[in-house]
C-alpha cells in the first residue's frame, strides 16, 4: 500500500510523524508532502531524509510563514499552502492508496477534490480550539473539519478525552494513538549536555512560543541559583532564549535538535515540564509529548492542572501539579521546585511508577500495533 502523509511542518523533527511514518514503513511504501515555511520556492523541493535506519521521500511545498505568531499572519501563506496541496492532490492521487492527512490544516483542501484515495484524518490538535480566530472563523473552521471527520474513512486521535473535543462526531472507525515515545529512539548521541552538578536540572525542548509559559519559568530560574533550565526546539521565543542564556549561566540554550538528542538530553536532566495555558480550550485535552516522555525516562514531571493528562500525575504521584493561571504562575511554579527538591530522595519512585504507567498504558509498541492494525482494515479504492 502506497500511503501520502500530509503534514503543514517540515516533517522532521516531528515526533509523532516520524513513529508513526517509521512504523507504517514496516508493511507499506511512504512519502510525504511537506510545508517548508524558511524560504519561497515556486517548484516542489523533492528530499531523501533519513529516520533511523531508513530513508523517506519527502516532497517540500516552500512558502515564507511564520511559526507561532497567530491566525492573523498565517492566513495568507496558509490558504497559498492549501492551492498548493489541492493541485499536488489533484495531479497525483492516483498514484496513492491512502492520504494521511495531519490536522486540519493540511486536510481542508481534500474536500474539494473528487474520487479520493482512502483518506486517514489524524487530529493531532483539534484546530479550532487551538487557534484564537473571531467567532466567526472559528465557527466556520469547526463545520468545516466537522466535515472532514465524516468524510474521513478513519479518524486518529491522541487520548481518550478528545472523544469529547471532536463531538457530537462520533466515527466509526476511530482510534486513539498516545504520543509516547518509542525505545528506538533512544541512542548514543554525541550530544553534550552542560551541566552543574550542584544545580537541580530541568529540560524542556519543543514549540518556544507563549502559551508554554516559557518566559515565565525562565524568570523564575533566573531568580534562583539552585536550578538550571536546558531548553531548545524551533518558534518565536527562539532569539529570546538564545540572548537569556548569553547572558545567565543557569539557561543552556540547545537550539534545533533532533529528536535522539532530545531525548538524551531530557534522560540526563532531574526533572521535566510539560506546561500548557489551561485557558486554551484545546489545551484540557492537551497529550504533550513531554509527559509520555518523562514517564518512559523515569523523570518527575511538573503540569498543570486541567491540561490534558494531569491526573495521572496526581493519581500517581508523579510529580508536580500546577494550579492557577498566568497570574500566579511564577509564584506556583517556584513553589513545585521547591516542592520536589524537598522530595528528592523519592525522584526514583516517582519515574518507576511513571515508567511502569508507560509500559502498562501508553508503549509505542502498542500504539504501533493500534495503527499497523487500523490500515491493514482500511477499505481499498
Amino acid at each position: 500500500m502506497k500511503i501520502l502523509f500530509l503534514r503543514a511542518r517540515k516533517g522532521i523533527p516531528d515526533s509523532r510523524v516520524e513513529k508513526e511514518i517509521y512504523s507504517l514503513s514496516k508493511s507499506h511504501d511512504i512519502e510525504l508532502l511537506c510545508w517548508d515555511r524558511e524560504f519561497n520556492c515556486r517548484k516542489i523541493v523533492k528530499k531523501n531524509i533519513k529516520i533511523k535506519d531508513k530513508t523517506f521521500k519527502f516532497n517540500y511545498i516552500c512558502i515564507q510563514a511564520p511559526i507561532g505568531e497567530g491566525f492573523k499572519k498565517m492566513f495568507f501563506p496558509l490558504i497559498h499552502f492549501w492551492c498548493k496541496v489541492f493541485v499536488y492532490i489533484f495531479m497525483h492521487k492516483n498514484e496513492y492508496d491512502v492520504i494521511h492527512a495531519c490536522d486540519f490544516d493540511t486536510a481542508f483542501p481534500l474536500l474539494f477534490i473528487h474520487h479520493l484515495p482512502t483518506v486517514v484524518y489524524d487530529i493531532f490538535d483539534y484546530y479550532a480550539d487551538t487557534h484564537k480566530s473571531p467567532k466567526i472563523i472559528d465557527k466556520t473552521i469547526r463545520k468545516f473539519e466537522n466535515k472532514i471527520i465524516r468524510k474521513s474513512n478513519a479518524v486518529i486521535i491522541c487520548s481518550e478525552e478528545r472523544k469529547m473535543q471532536i463531538y457530537p462526531e462520533q466515527p466509526q472507525n476511530l482510534i486513539v494513538i498516545h504520543n509516547s515515545p518509542s525505545f528506538d529512539n533512544i541512542a548514543e548521541t554525541a550530544l553534550e549536555v552542560r551541566k552543574n552538578i550542584t544545580r537541580c536540572s530541568i529540560a524542556y525542548v519543543g514549540s518556544l512560543s507563549e502559551e508554554r509559559f516559557l518566559k515565565e519559568i525562565a524568570d523564575v530560574i533566573i531568580s534562583r541559583n539552585d536550578v538550571e533550565l536546558h531548553i531548545g526546539g524551533i518558534g518565536v521565543l527562539e532569539k529570546y532564549f538564545l540572548e537569556l542564556s548569553k547572558k545567565y549561566d543557569n539557561i543552556i540554550y540547545y537550539g534545533h535538535m533532533e529528536y535522539k538528542d532530545v531525548l538524551s538530553l531530557e534522560s540526563q536532566c532531574d526533572l521535566m515540564t510539560a506546561i500548557y495555558d489551561p485557558s486554551m480550550p484545546n489545551h484540557k485535552y492537551a497529550a504533550p509529548n513531554k509527559f509520555y516522555e518523562s514517564l518512559m525516562l523515569k523523570k518527575p514531571v511538573i503540569m498543570m492542572k486541567n491540561t490534558g493528562m494531569d491526573k495521572f500525575v496526581s493519581e500517581y504521584d508523579l510529580g508536580y501539579v500546577i494550579n492557577g493561571g498566568k497570574e500566579t504562575f511564577k509564584e506556583n511554579f517556584s513553589s513545585a521546585l521547591n516542592s520536589l527538591l524537598t522530595r528528592k530522595n523519592e525522584w526514583a519512585d516517582m519515574g518507576k511508577r511513571g515508567y511502569e504507567l508507560y509500559n502498562n498504558m501508553f508503549s509505542w509498541n502498542e500504539m504501533e500495533k493500534r495503527l499497523l492494525k487500523l490500515y491493514e482494515e482500511l477499505p481499498c479504492k
